[in-house]
């Protein structure tokens, strides 16, 4: 997506975390020790104006992601592991999909992410295999899906060696 997660910053939610009351950070006094450098810089790029900035960087890397890959994927044959239909975020509750709908129209305005926000009649339209029908989806378009990491990795390293590349470890 266009933005990383930033660290929480609200003094609540991160004594909330310290405590062991949400299953969202789960943490070892000696883990928190080894990783307490990186977790300042964390605390720190995750301020309004630093967050913003790295977003800025972020959303463009994501956006040309699957047009920078394109050639790599054509070229080692793997274009059978890769769906180009984007994905759904479904939303049982009316709120939270009201609140994904407004800062979708955020993403797309400021970074130019391609959606699609559905109400339940129809995203149920298109998906009549679920159920019940969801308060809404939102369809993120610009995002491509692979169903065999691994064999990406493998046809990749194949296309490096078909082309002249020399791994280290060989």
């Amino acid at each position: 997506m266009a933005e990383p997660f930033a660290m929480p910053r609200g003094w609540r939610t991160l004594l909330t975390f310290a405590l062991g009351k949400s299953n969202d950070v789960k943490w070892s006094a000696r883990g928190l020790l080894k990783l307490a450098p990186h977790l300042v810089l964390y605390f720190q790029n995750s301020s309004k104006a630093r967050h913003a900035q790295i977003s800025n960087v972020n959303a463009q890397l994501a956006l040309h992601a699957t047009h920078d890959h394109a050639p790599l994927i054509q070229a080692s044959g793997s274009g059978n592991l890769i769906s180009q239909d984007g994905f759904c975020e479904v939303y049982r509750d009316g709120r939270a999909f009201e609140a994904a709908s407004k800062d979708t129209e955020r993403l797309m305005s400021t970074y130019g992410v391609r959606a699609r926000i559905l109400d339940g009649e129809a995203f149920r339209a298109e998906e009549p295999a679920f159920l019940t029908t969801p308060a809404g989806a939102v369809h993120w378009q610009n995002c491509w899906s692979c169903n065999d990491p691994g064999g990406l990795t493998a046809a990749y390293s194949q296309l490096f060696s078909k082309r002249g590349g020399k791994h280290p470890d060989r």
